[in-house]
């Protein structure tokens, strides 16, 4: 049954709704998901059907051999007759704007003080382009949500029906955020469409809250597999990669410095399998501390900038006061220590050095970060900073 049928076998007192060809969404969504997406009974079985139309009245299914358009009632399908007048009898002119048997998905409505507005999506890709027919060019007041459920609108132009509104529809964030809110906020998509391309409180509101569902989501799952990084972190020992200058060979160097990133992400939970990951890990990167610093990789020289990276994540107070140890007596902060004979703790000067060997400016604002957090008064004035602030350099951090 093509789409031009179904709307001849939907009745015109309808006040909206929208068909899914169920081939085009079987490329971002299994059975159980689109019976769970449209509210159909588990058992239900849809390899015979070709369409899912939602409306207010109920839900109707179409086959695949064009035979009959199937109304389910209390979980049983039941024959739809024909209406006297269709859908298509009384808006063929908005439902034919664009052709309707090319459509994914087809949505039309209409609202007691607006104009009817249809919709028209095509799926290419893992998107949906869509079109929509509006009675004006949308304000796009709130626009910037639309993000949250992976619409993005790409202007329009006037016609003769109205307004062509065009969207972009990353298929598989709209499915997520659907899901993730248990398909509980779809009737925010009709009334966007409904409003003709407006965003009120509600729409508003839900999209917001689509926004947070995903973001805490999109947290959890960060944390689950950083838990996961941790882990083999504790196991064996992961580095960073050194591609020194040919031909030379790339050498594993690193191992320290990264697990502070790593323990201060997982403290961002209390959730218990997590907290107990990161014990072992904070035992991991205590036992690579040489006295109550540390250095880049196990076993090598103990430098400030290091140690202030790993602090982010285990403010030890006796660490953080024992980075006055790099502290030029003004404010600044060298990166690493030094002499000009071998000395326990220091590296011997050479010309190859000489940048280890000056004040760095982003070790000191982290120092003076640590020492706030910590309590302790501050080393640094916020003077030094803002004189410094124009000729700013770093060793390794971007400016």
């Amino acid at each position: 049954m093509d789409v031009t049928e179904i709307l001849r076998a939907l009745p015109a007192s309808l006040e909206w709704m929208v068909l899914f060809r169920l081939s085009g969404i079987r490329s971002f969504a299994e059975d159980t998901q689109m019976k769970a997406m449209f509210f159909l009974p588990r058992p239900f079985d849809l390899a015979s059907f070709s369409h899912v139309i939602l409306t207010p009245a109920a839900r109707y299914l179409a086959t695949k051999d064009g035979s009959c358009l199937y109304k389910l009632n209390d979980d049983r399908l039941q024959s739809s007759p024909r209406p006297e007048i269709s859908l298509y009898d009384r808006y063929s002119d908005i439902l034919s704007a664009f052709p309707p048997d090319e459509a994914h998905c087809l949505g039309f409505g209409r609202k007691a003080e607006l104009p009817p507005v249809v919709l028209h999506l095509v799926i290419e890709g893992e998107y949906g382009q869509a079109k929509a027919i509006f009675h004006r060019r949308p304000s796009q007041d709130h626009y910037e949500l639309l993000e949250a459920a992976g619409v993005e609108y790409q202007g329009g132009h006037g016609a003769e029906a109205g307004f062509v509104a065009l969207f972009r529809n990353r298929l598989t964030t709209h499915i997520q955020a659907a899901s993730l809110a248990g398909y509980g906020r779809t009737g925010n998509c009709n009334q966007f469409f409904l409003n003709h391309g407006e965003i009120d409180r509600n729409v508003e509101a839900g999209l917001i809250q689509a926004s947070e569902t995903r973001t805490a989501w999109a947290r959890e799952m960060g944390l689950a597999a950083a838990g996961e990084l941790a882990r083999k972190a504790c196991e064996a020992s992961l580095a960073m990669t050194c591609q020194p200058p040919p031909p030379q060979k790339r050498v594993a160097y690193g191992d320290l410095v990264p697990l502070g990133f790593l323990l201060k992400a997982l403290k961002q939970t209390s959730r218990p399998t997590i907290a107990a990951t990161a014990d072992q890990l904070r035992d991991r990167i205590m036992a690579g501390r040489q006295g109550v610093l540390w250095p880049f990789h196990t076993g090598r020289l103990v430098t400030a900038t290091d140690s202030v990276l790993i602090l982010q994540g285990l403010p030890e107070r006796e660490s953080i006061e024992a980075l006055e140890l790099f502290s030029d007596g003004y404010g600044g902060y060298y990166p690493q220590l030094w002499s000009e004979t071998k000395e326990p703790g220091r590296m011997v000067m050479d010309e190859a050095n000489k940048h280890w060997r000056q004040l760095d400016f982003a070790t000191t604002c982290l120092v003076r970060g640590l020492r706030a957090s910590a309590g302790l008064p501050s080393s640094t004035p916020l003077g030094y900073l803002e004189d410094c602030f124009e000729s700013r350099s770093g060793l390794y951090f971007a400016n």
